[in-house]
């Protein structure tokens, strides 16, 4: 019998066996597990990658909060500031995902400053640019990272005003609006400029242990007014701890000039050794001045350095050699037997006063002040427009100026300043200030003012080198300290330093002094006298104000090299004897301010004229029968005029007047007087 099968060729098929499978399995798993491996080291180094990339980010915003200051220095609204870039160290955590990660961070900040091209080592407070290398470690310290980075100087508020002309492009040219006589007054300098002053601004702070004065000087062109040079100063005075342990110093920023083509420049101090140095004094709500930190630490002369031949001044410029002396602060006041302080000793606290000077948006300490001359006269002797009192006191101040440089007397006294005054009758008397900078330091500027003198008289009086010397001409009349001789004939006031806040339509409504008013005895004179000491005491106002949380406070801060009084002659007449001639200024126009108004008159006097509301009114008096006189009103604001508007009764009196204009110029009156009063002078006050 024959056997079937059902598939042929079956007998041909085979499959794997157990030992092909299981090599099959190891080769798979070792593949396997070498694309795990693969993808661990994928997943680390992307971890790593990422970590890394997270650190990169941690320097960078730490690099741009260093970067971003808002200030130079520390003030009371920001501890951002410039000043304050220091060695740190910190942490940072950062949270990727779900995965969070905690950086250690550290950056070395290594100042330096520039001077004629040189880059050396400088202080933290008198850097020009810091160098920032930071650190950022995680991992325990296993990995890390750094950047480098390089800070300037620049204050991001004035920055766009800075010279450009490294980088290719100019000084940006800066419209002057020059400052209203007699509060501000220009002073020629020769090829076709002149320098100004503004008004200074105290700034008494908080419990008024620390007065700040501010103002700036501007030197600018009188044909087209750009401004050449702008000059802003704060002098501030200090408690200070004193540390006589030696450390390095710096010697002040100062004038330095290299020829006509250059003109005046400022340099950075040098690096000098064995200095003392000084910390702010702080007890409880004791209140200073942010600018006491550098006051105290910087303003240090060295008893081993020889400034005169390394070409630099001293901060105290009337000390020749040594270091000057910090005076111990005392409770009570120098007598006939103490006259001056005692000198302060290590851990003493100490008086201090500092000049700062703003240069490339930082404000750099400079030489102390050194006044020149000090002058007083009533507010209108420098506005009235029938005289030449203001060109005659813009000429003394040129020739002052020349007598302190060439040891000459070219300056002759300024005459009329004296004035009457009546019973109750109010007169603003200013006193103005001048200082220089003595730069006989400075070679190259000794030899140029040497060749002056010699080359010709004519060369001298023209006024032209005024421009390469720092001189200053100040309104002090709220810094300097007033008396009379005789309070029955004429008081003034004299009242305690306070904050000016706004200098254009409040400056002298804030505190009084140098307001003269009448007393009650007549047909007799006294003197008026207005002090000030010659350095930075004196820009400072010689007082503290009250009340004050400190004791022992007193009108002096530091002995001063030197006291300057200048007086004038103020006689008290009966109004009875006196022809009166009046009027009323009314405001026509908003936006203008009625208390900037003065009146002057080309014989007799004018008081201050009285503001009520919308009008102001005045008074002149003149003795009788005098004839001609022109009453000449004035405002200060620059874009504001007077109009005459006479109402008089008899017309004939008046023989003529001038209408003020828009653009700033006043008008006057000017009348017949003969033994009777006249009213209805009146103006109009106009924009």
């Amino acid at each position: 019998m024959k056997t079937l099968t059902r598939y042929p060729g079956l007998r041909y098929l085979r499959g794997f066996t157990l030992i092909e499978v299981l090599i099959s399995l190891i080769v798979a798993v070792i593949g396997i597990v070498a694309i795990l491996q693969l993808q661990g080291v994928f997943l680390s180094t992307a971890s790593d990658s990422q970590q890394r990339a997270l650190a990169t980010a941690v320097a960078e915003k730490k690099l741009e909060e260093l970067r971003g200051f808002d200030s130079i220095a520390t003030t009371s609204s920001s501890l951002n500031s410039f000043d304050d870039i220091d060695n740190g160290t910190g942490t940072e955590t950062v949270t990727a995902g779900s995965t969070s990660y905690t950086y250690n961070v550290a950056w070395t900040v290594t100042p330096y400053s520039v001077s004629g091209g040189v880059i050396s080592a400088a202080s933290a407070a008198s850097a020009d640019f810091k160098n920032v290398t930071l650190s950022v470690s995680w991992d325990s310290g296993a990995s890390s990272l750094s950047l480098s980075s390089v800070i300037a100087a620049i204050n991001p508020q004035v920055s766009k005003f800075i010279d450009k002309s490294g980088l290719g492009g100019s000084r940006p040219e800066v419209d002057h609006t020059p400052g209203g006589v007699p509060d501000v007054v220009p002073i020629d300098v020769g090829d076709g400029k002149a320098r100004e002053t503004s008004k200074p601004l105290p700034d008494v702070e908080q419990s008024n242990e620390s007065t700040e004065v501010r103002f700036t000087t501007v030197t600018y062109d009188t044909t087209d007014y750009k401004q050449v040079d702008a000059e802003e100063f704060v002098t501030v005075n200090c408690f200070c701890v004193l540390n006589t342990t030696p450390t390095d110093g710096f010697t002040p920023y100062h004038h330095t000039f290299n020829g006509q083509t250059t003109g005046l420049d400022v340099a950075a101090g040098n690096i000098v050794d064995d200095v003392a140095t000084g910390t702010p004094y702080t007890q409880g709500n004791f209140t200073q001045s942010n600018f006491c930190t550098r006051c105290c630490a910087q303003h240090h002369d060295s008893s081993n350095y020889d400034y005169a031949t390394n070409g630099v001044p001293r901060y105290d410029n009337t000390v020749t050699s040594g270091a000057h002396k910090h005076y111990k602060f005392s409770p009570s006041p120098p007598t006939a037997s103490t006259p001056t302080l005692a000198e302060a000793v290590n851990g003493d606290r100490y008086l201090e006063a500092c000049r700062f000077r703003r240069v490339d948006g930082i404000f750099r300490l400079f030489p102390n002040w050194k006044m020149l001359d000090l002058n007083v006269m009533p507010y209108s002797y420098l506005t009235s427009s029938a005289s030449s009192s203001l060109a005659t006191y813009q000429q003394y101040v040129g020739d002052k100026v020349q007598d302190g440089i060439f040891a000459s007397s070219v300056a002759s006294s300024l005459t009329g300043r004296d004035f009457d005054t009546f019973p109750a009758a109010k007169t603003q008397v200013l006193s103005r200030g001048l200082y220089y900078d003595d730069m006989s330091y400075n070679s190259t500027w000794t030899d140029y003012m040497t060749n002056t003198v010699a080359a010709s008289a004519a060369l001298l009086s023209s006024k032209d080198w005024l421009q390469y010397v720092p001189f200053y001409e100040i309104n002090m009349t709220l810094l300097t300290t007033w008396s009379t001789a005789s309070t029955a004939v004429a008081t003034v006031t004299s009242q305690n330093i306070d904050t000016v806040v706004d200098d254009a339509t409040d400056y002298y409504g804030v505190y009084s002094r140098g307001r003269v008013t009448g007393g009650t005895t007549t047909s007799a004179a006294t003197t008026i006298t207005a002090t000030s000491k010659t350095d930075n005491t004196g820009i400072l106002g010689n007082t503290y104000a009250n009340p004050s949380s400190y004791l022992g406070k007193d009108n002096r801060i530091i002995p001063s090299p030197g006291i300057k009084a200048a007086s004038l002659a103020v006689t008290n007449l009966s109004t009875s004897s006196l022809v009166v001639l009046s009027g009323v200024i009314s405001q026509t126009s908003t936006g203008i301010q009625l208390n900037k108004i003065s009146v002057g008159i080309s014989s007799g006097s004018c008081d201050v004229p009285v503001v009520t509301g919308s009008t102001a009114s005045y008074n002149c008096y003149v003795v009788p029968s005098v004839g001609s006189v022109t009453i000449s009103p004035t405002t200060t604001s620059n874009s504001a005029y007077l109009n005459p508007t006479v109402s008089i009764g008899n017309p004939a009196q008046v023989t003529g007047f001038t209408t003020g204009t828009s653009n700033g110029n006043d008008g006057t009156i000017t009348l017949s007087v003969a033994t009777s009063g006249v009213t209805g002078l009146d103006f109009n006050y106009k924009k």
